[in-house]
């Protein structure tokens, strides 16, 4: 081919013109930020996993510290109730085991730097104040006071009520007094009655009695209703009357086997006397002696719990009565004063002294006291006494054995207080001034303490 001629890629002899190359650019931003989306969730859920397994965990760590601790609160309630300890039982009374006590004297303090680590809580007397009622024969004057027994522990039984059905407020003794129980069982959405009996100036009260298709609709058995006898909180029974004239004198006490005695002493003029009640407990008749004669007494009140009781004699025998004690010092002076072993010793009256040894009684029974001087089977129920002749308790127990000597329990002054008031019976508390020698307490208390005699049946 000649120069200058062309071919199909340009002139002969020339170099062919170079071809331009083009470049695509591709946009990523898009599948970057999806990606970048991606992660972002994936830590947000990661999170918000971790945040469930802590607020679960953390859930499950206070409910088992709740849980533990209802159970801890559970033993120590359970631990309560088998680790408490009953009253124990009055002077006199022997057990098969004596409790192995070693008594250390406690010395008399210096009264200067004694120290009054409990005061007494003083009950007032409910005053009941008269209310003046029309004089129409149409007009209904009586009332009447409720005393509920509940948790008697009867199958079938939520608890026994007495009424007390006075004729107006003036009156001190109820003119007609009834009994009935209340039954689990419900009819109409009502609990079953039981009517147990009832008394009106009787002796003894009239019980009523059940047929068996009764105690079936009840929901009782026969014997359960025999059983809630027991329950029924009448007052002392016959006319709230003692005769003032003495039935015989002290040469007619004639120790016998039937025959115990303990000591009372007059909280008023009235003729109404404090004394233990296992010292009246089961007696056919009571008798007190005052300036050597006899007068006929009869039970008022009585708690076995608190092992109180009171009587009821002539007002002529009570013409001076004790006042209780305001407080109660560990270590002051305790005089007991009493009629024991009256068939050894004799009906005149006894004393003894010591000191308060203790603000808690058998076992830290909160409901007495301990005290050191020496008392003696029929000491129970006397005054306790300190030297300003004030009451500070009621003499009730002593603990017997070999290595136990001189160790003594009195139902505290606080809780006699409280029982009066409960039963209506007056009395008074306040705070003498003047300190006392023994030989004059004995001398004032010739006239307010008393022995006290329980007759039992033969059978």
């Amino acid at each position: 081919m000649n120069a200058g001629q062309e071919d199909d890629n340009g002139p002969v002899g020339e170099d062919p013109p170079t071809r331009s190359k083009e470049y695509i650019a591709n946009d990523f931003s898009i599948f970057n930020k999806y990606a970048d989306g991606l992660i972002e969730r994936d830590g947000l859920y990661t999170r918000f996993r971790w945040n469930e397994v802590w607020q679960s965990r953390l859930k499950i760590a206070i409910f088992s510290l709740i849980a533990l601790l209802i159970v801890v609160a559970i033993l120590f309630l359970v631990w309560k109730l088998i680790d408490e300890e009953p009253i124990i039982s009055g002077v006199g009374v022997s057990t098969a085991t004596q409790p192995q006590i070693q008594y250390i004297p406690i010395p008399v303090p210096d009264p200067n730097l004694s120290e009054v680590i409990e005061k007494q809580i003083i009950v007032e007397v409910p005053k009941y104040i008269p209310i003046e009622i029309p004089g129409d024969k149409d007009v209904v004057t009586n009332f009447t006071i409720f005393r509920e027994k509940s948790k008697i522990g009867l199958n079938g039984i939520i608890a026994v009520i007495t009424g007390l059905n006075f004729a107006s407020s003036k009156e001190t003794f109820p003119m007609r007094q009834y009994c009935y129980a209340l039954s689990k069982k419900q009819i109409s959405n009502s609990s079953v009655r039981i009517e147990i009996g009832h008394l009106a100036g009787a002796e003894e009260p009239n019980w009523d009695s059940i047929t068996q298709s009764q105690a079936n609709e009840a929901g009782i058995s026969g014997q359960v209703f025999v059983q809630l006898r027991s329950f029924c909180l009448f007052m002392a029974r016959g006319d709230n009357v003692v005769e003032d004239a003495p039935i015989g004198g002290a040469e007619d006490i004639e120790p016998t086997p039937m025959l115990s005695s303990g000591t009372g002493f007059a909280v008023n003029t009235r003729g109404f006397i404090l004394t233990n009640e296992h010292v009246i407990r089961e007696c056919d008749s009571h008798k007190v002696l005052f300036n050597d004669k006899l007068y006929d007494a009869r039970v008022i009140a009585q708690d076995a719990q608190l092992d109180l009781a009171v009587v009821q004699t002539s007002s002529s025998a009570t013409k001076s009565a004790f006042i209780f004690a305001q407080s109660v010092r560990t270590g002051e002076s305790a005089i007991a004063l009493g009629y024991p072993l009256f068939a050894e010793l004799g009906v005149s009256l006894k004393v003894t002294s010591g000191i308060v040894s203790s603000l808690t009684g058998y076992r830290g029974a909160q409901t007495s006291i301990q005290f050191s001087a020496p008392i003696q089977p029929g000491n129970s129920g006397g005054p306790l006494v300190n030297d300003r002749n004030e009451v500070l308790a009621v003499t009730a127990a002593a603990l017997t054995g070999e290595s136990v000597t001189n160790v003594g329990f009195a139902v505290k002054g606080a809780q006699a207080q409280k029982f009066l008031a409960q039963h209506r019976i007056k009395f008074d508390t306040g705070t003498n001034s003047e300190t006392l020698s023994i030989p004059e307490i004995v001398e004032r208390a010739k006239q307010a303490v008393f022995l006290l005699l329980c007759k039992r049946s033969d059978g």
